[in-house]
């Protein structure tokens, strides 16, 4: 409904319900890591539980797939946390990935040196002085192979191309996980440019499935890859991923539908701090809680992975077997979300989600079996239903941010220029020269911008000044709006 021009600004986006909460209580092993993390951060707890599963999935998944009601899945987990800028996402990927950027440390700096000698090895051609067992095969969870070129330990990742996911997954290790709390630099960046983001998300959609990546490259041939494991967690402000959410070729071709989405609300203005006697004990126990969190991460990046006899690189993991009555649960489960999935469901709308839901939930029960026993074989019915109730948050989530109805693009980049001149233009008024030269750079074709302008006039958040002239930045205009800041 347009705005009539007497009364406010009518909102050019449909305003989402209210944030699920998250079910801390029931979530078994993973409560007191949460509450520290949202303790230490004073981040929303759905942000907490993001960085948490991810960090376990990233130690887990090389170990172990999974059993699901049709076939056996990986224990990767791609995750999106969908939060304003002054969320504390940061703040909680800090903590959440502490463990393992600590584990990495001291390994990289053993790989420099290695790998400094190994390139001075090839150049003197001098194999005979240097020895031929100083690249020593250490006992570790990281893969190397002695007497050849080494192998980066490098297992986490903030930012990286397609290109280069399919180089380090070649000759790196070969499970990692993508983890950035400035998803933005990710989703706006070359891989998924509108050239690349379908190949670069076929990729991560078969990491997620487990088969293997092939890639051609001119001169060198194709490349197939099997036995690697990626986990995923972006940290994107709402317009991105709104352009994200509402992009059709990517809900096409599958992606969205593998990822665990939150988009908490925002805790603004009720973040106080305290010095009392209180609040200083319940910080203690959240470093406490972190302490032990760390160690168990560290005890499954220990532990050497299963790999192929032939091929070190090429991970082999066992089976996660579901108990009788947790298979059972399961099934119930899936017939569950299945009935919802029908016209006039509560799933109707996010089928390619909910249709992925009962592997979600095995994906999330072995990893919680992992992270209480790194040797499990077994996940139980207490762990599934841990599972269960944490995929009834995310259906949950889904419903309120996905089941939103078509937006179009010219919505959204209007919504777009609103925000900037709202939040980064000073003036009073604009025209079409101004947003022209200061606006968002993609934004700057003036029959794009009348557009948009015609849009936030129809909807309230711009009049037409008919009273002649009017000065903007020093210059005088005869087309100028005035802003209708709400």
């Amino acid at each position: 409904m347009f705005n009539d021009k007497s009364s406010e600004p009518t909102p050019l986006m449909r305003p989402l319900p209210q944030a699920t909460v998250v079910p801390l209580a029931d979530l078994g092993p993973l409560i007191a890591v949460i509450a520290a993390i949202t303790t230490l951060t004073q981040a929303p707890t759905a942000l907490a539980l993001q960085g948490v599963i991810n960090a376990i999935s990233i130690a887990a998944q090389s170990h172990a797939d999974v059993e699901t009601l049709f076939g056996k899945a990986p224990l990767s987990l791609f995750a999106f946390s969908v939060a304003e800028s002054s969320a504390r996402k940061s703040s909680v990927d800090g903590l959440a990935m502490q463990a393992i950027r600590l584990f990495e440390k001291p390994l990289l700096a053993k790989y420099a040196k290695k790998l400094a000698l190994f390139e001075e090895r090839q150049i003197s051609k001098d194999w005979g002085r240097a020895g031929r067992n100083v690249i020593d095969d250490e006992s570790s969870a990281l893969v190397d192979v002695p007497c050849t070129q080494p192998i980066s330990p490098k297992i986490s990742f903030d930012d990286m191309t397609y290109e280069g996911l399919v180089r380090h997954l070649e000759f790196g290790q070969p499970s990692i996980g993508l983890s950035s709390d400035e998803g933005g630099k990710i989703v706006g960046g070359y891989s998924m440019s509108a050239q690349n983001q379908l190949g670069f998300a076929a990729a991560l959609s078969n990491l997620w499935d487990g088969k293997d990546i092939n890639k051609v490259r001119a001169g060198v041939g194709a490349t197939n890859l099997a036995g690697r494991r990626m986990s995923l967690h972006l940290s994107i402000q709402p317009l991105v991923a709104q352009r994200l959410f509402t992009n059709d070729e990517l809900r096409d071709q599958g992606i969205l539908s593998r990822v665990l989405v939150v988009m908490p609300e925002s805790l603004k203005g009720t973040r106080f701090l305290s010095e009392d006697e209180e609040a200083l004990r319940e910080r203690e126990v959240a470093k406490e809680a972190m302490g032990m969190f760390g160690e168990r991460i560290v005890a499954l990046l220990e532990k050497l992975p299963a790999v192929a006899k032939d091929n070190r690189l090429e991970l082999t993991p066992r089976t996660l077997q579901l108990e009788a009555t947790a298979r059972m649960r399961l099934v119930d489960f899936y017939n569950l979300v299945e009935t919802q999935q029908l016209e006039g469901g509560l799933y109707a709308n996010i089928s390619g989600f909910a249709g992925k839901a009962a592997e979600q939930v095995a994906r999330i029960a072995g990893n919680i079996a992992l992270f209480e026993d790194p040797e499990a074989q077994l996940i139980s019915l207490e762990q599934l239903a841990i599972g269960i109730t944490l995929m009834e948050f995310y259906l949950a989530e889904a419903v309120r941010i996905f089941d939103t109805g078509h937006v179009s693009q010219n919505l959204l980049d209007a919504e777009d220029l609103r925000k900037w001149l709202c939040d980064r233009y000073a003036d009073d008024f604009v025209d079409v020269s101004e947003i022209s030269k200061r606006g968002p750079r993609r934004l700057r074709s003036s029959e794009k911008i009348k557009v948009l302008m015609r849009l936030l006039e129809e909807y309230g958040h711009l009049k037409k000044f008919d009273e002649g002239l009017v000065s903007i930045n020093g210059r005088n205009s005869r087309k100028a709006y005035r802003i209708i800041r709400s």
